[in-house]
């Protein structure tokens, strides 16, 4: 199963999730940002034993 993160940039600069999300979980936190003004809200995919990025294969 893969988890998910979000990541964005706010006032104080580069933010990312503290949670590891299912993939609506993480759309949905992402679209909440983004109507708060954080445009650059991402989803992405993470290991899910060490919440490290996944690379592409």
């Amino acid at each position: 199963m893969k988890s998910y993160k979000v990541r964005w940039t706010d006032e104080t600069g580069h933010r990312t999730s503290v949670t590891a999300y299912d993939e609506p979980s993480a759309e949905q936190r992402a679209e909440a940002l983004r109507a708060e003004g954080h445009d650059d809200a991402e989803v992405y995919a993470v290991h899910p034993l060490t919440t490290e990025p996944l690379k592409a294969s």
